[in-house]
């Protein structure tokens, strides 16, 4: 099995570690509300933990249905599957850009590039400095939330979202 990190159908947050390391699942239960339009959340993170945290806040905001990829490959690789119309696109990208080899600006260039996946909101949640806020800001993500914030302020950032959407819908 390849590398990777999946988190299907409300209940189940799979890491594929290498071979040696086997797997690990962890069940999640979800609390849905019925007032947010984020149902369909895809999360490009590399970190496990920060992975467990990003994903309860968005559940606790009532996805439905949450997409972990932890490598740069595999992000651009679902959002090409997106453009070409074999999955369902997120409603909204949960996006870190830090990675050790890769970098998360790459997913932002694709997402940028194609005018398919222009409509899906980028929240970025990352360890950054200046430079790359105001890079988010020239790529146009206007929701950038350093991981030294915390999840509170994620989960603001993500209201905030719900919200303007919500509105801009009305």
């Amino acid at each position: 099995m390849a590398h990777g990190l999946a988190y299907h159908q409300k209940t189940t947050l799979e890491f594929f570690l290498p071979k040696e390391c086997g797997t690990i699942s962890k069940k999640v239960m979800t609390t849905p509300t019925l007032d947010t339009i984020m149902h369909r959340v895809l999360i490009v993170e590399d970190t496990p933990s920060d992975v467990r945290q990003s994903a309860a806040v968005i559940k606790k905001l009532g996805a439905e249905d949450i997409i972990a990829l932890n490598n740069i490959a595999t992000a651009i690789l679902f959002l090409q599957d997106v453009v070409e119309g074999t999955k369902k696109p997120p409603d909204l990208i949960l996006l870190d850009l830090s990675f050790p080899r890769e970098s998360g600006f790459e997913v932002l260039r694709f997402w940028k590039s194609n005018a398919k996946l222009n409509e899906i909101p980028v929240v970025v949640w990352t360890v950054m400095g200046d430079t790359e806020k105001k890079l988010c800001e020239f790529f146009g993500v206007v929701h950038v939330v350093p991981k030294w914030a915390g999840p509170k302020e994620l989960e603001a950032a993500l209201r905030t979202f719900t919200q303007e959407r919500d509105s801009a819908q009305a």
